[in-house]
C-alpha cells in the first residue's frame, strides 16, 4: 500500500501540498486497486470526509480551470504565505454562495 504523501490534515495548507494530493489520488483511482475512501485514508492519513474532499477538489478544479495564471503562481508560491490554500477557498466560497 502507498505511503502518505502529504504533511498535516486535509484540507492541507498550502495549494502546492493540495495539488500534489490530488495529483497521488487521480494517480491511484487510475490504478483502480482501491476505493476512492481508502486512496484519500493512504494520502491524507485521516479519515475519508467525501463532502469536504469534493468541495476542495471542486474549487481547486475551478481555479484552475477558470484562473489558470492566478492557479500557476498560488501553486508556485510553494509553502510561503502567497501559497496558503484557505483564502482562495474561501473566497471561492463567497462566489459560489454555500
Amino acid at each position: 500500500m502507498p505511503q502518505s504523501k502529504t504533511e498535516g490534515k486535509f484540507p492541507l495548507k498550502y495549494a502546492c501540498d493540495m495539488k500534489a494530493g490530488f495529483d497521488e489520488m487521480d494517480r491511484l483511482i487510475s490504478k483502480g486497486e482501491l476505493s476512492r475512501s481508502a486512496i484519500f485514508t493512504v494520502v491524507y492519513d485521516t479519515e475519508w470526509a467525501s463532502s469536504t474532499y469534493y468541495d476542495h477538489r471542486r474549487a481547486f478544479k475551478t481555479l484552475s480551470a477558470q484562473e489558470p495564471e492566478k492557479f500557476k503562481r498560488l501553486v508556485d508560491a510553494g509553502r510561503t504565505a502567497d501559497g496558503l490554500w484557505s483564502p482562495w477557498f474561501k473566497a471561492y466560497r463567497k462566489k459560489k454562495v454555500v
